[in-house]
């Protein structure tokens, strides 16, 4: 294997680690704290785990990363790695839960759907120079 060859991998590991420390960072600051669902007396219906501003600030740091990354040429290591670390965080937060149900695979599912569709466009919109 050549230096330059040697070098770009170890670029790509550096900024696989960093997506996975920054969006698991900022999951556990912004979603990992509050799990409770609550119960609306009037309606009786449950809502949560999440207030809207908790999940539309991750989203926002969700696509911010993946602007960074695209930015910087690594669009398609961001479209593999920050999906795959917000599902799995997801999936473990939602099957270890006190109310897990079991749908938390479907849950899951559609997390990684939504997840690698923002960040696709996002990180090869600014991927484009």
């Amino acid at each position: 294997m050549s230096e330059e060859t040697k070098a770009r991998v170890n670029s790509s590991a550096v900024w696989a680690l960093a997506g996975v420390v920054a969006i698991a960072a900022a999951y556990l600051a912004l979603l990992g704290w509050h799990a409770e669902k609550t119960l609306d007396p009037a309606t009786g219906r449950e809502t949560g785990p999440y207030e809207a501003w908790q999940v539309i600030a991750f989203v926002v740091v969700l696509g911010i990363l993946a602007g960074i990354m695209g930015r910087a040429g690594k669009a398609l290591l961001a479209i593999e790695v920050l999906p795959a670390t917000v599902t799995v965080l997801f999936a473990i937060d939602a099957a270890t839960g006190d109310n897990a149900d079991g749908l938390w695979v479907v849950g899951s599912l559609l997390v990684l759907i939504c997840a690698a569709a923002g960040v696709s466009v996002v990180a090869l919109l600014a991927q484009r120079k």
